[in-house]
């Protein structure tokens, strides 16, 4: 069985269940989703239409979350995702999983994460992402939904200028917007209205081509 580069941590899904803030702890599922299946499951889900809004230009009202972070939050990643004892419960093919994955990080411990941009999310430049398009969606602790931003969603500009997103997660992760993520007039997405839905850098392993290029590669693409 094949590992991916990069494993989302997300309420509810994948290996980490987190609340904003703390580090991960983990579920006692075995199941362990890739970035590139969870993006293909959510795509498949019924929609309900969007209603278009303005957001505010100025300060977000809710908590915003960059991709700095502690190496102890780093370190947590790593940790096992089940005490010794639960393990012993599992089938031989699900506890083959289990250590594949202890022992893939412990080869290539995190080294970075890469949280996914949402609407609202703001620029280096003042701009805010508007209306998202990615059918992934997440519910703040304030009970509001915003949508994760992807490749090609617009910023607005306190001035009335916009821009589309160019660079993003990859192909294999749906082209997700990430904080990081570089807007066509070289502007760049700096935070993130949600704080535990992220993608996981490894040492050791490489980016995908297509992740977060230059504006440059990406123009040649």
């Amino acid at each position: 069985m094949l590992l991916r580069k990069f494993l989302f941590v997300h309420f509810g899904y994948a290996i980490g269940l987190r609340s904003a803030g703390d580090p991960p702890s983990y579920s006692s599922s075995p199941n362990i989703l890739s970035a590139q299946r969870f993006c293909r499951d959510e795509k498949e889900r019924q929609l309900k239409p969007m209603t278009i809004r303005k957001l505010q230009m100025n300060a977000p009202l809710h908590p915003s979350y960059t991709n700095e972070v502690s190496a102890e939050f780093l370190r947590s990643l790593d940790a096992p995702h089940f005490t010794e004892e639960r393990p012993a419960q599992f089938c031989d093919e699900a506890l083959a999983v289990v250590r594949q994955g202890q022992a893939y990080m412990k080869a290539h411990p995190a080294r970075a994460v890469y949280r996914l941009a949402t609407e609202g999310s703001q620029t280096r430049d003042g701009g805010v992402v508007q209306q998202a398009t990615s059918p992934l969606e997440f519910t703040l602790e304030s009970g509001r939904s915003v949508r994760a931003a992807q490749k090609g969603d617009c910023v607005l500009y306190a001035d009335g200028r916009t821009a589309q997103i160019v660079t993003g997660a990859g192909q294999e992760n749906s082209n997700v917007a990430l904080v990081g993520s570089r807007l066509c007039n070289g502007d760049e997405v700096i935070n993130t209205l949600q704080g535990g839905c992220l993608l996981v850098g490894r040492e050791g392993v490489r980016m995908a081509e297509d992740f977060l290029p230059s504006i440059k590669e990406e123009e040649h693409q």
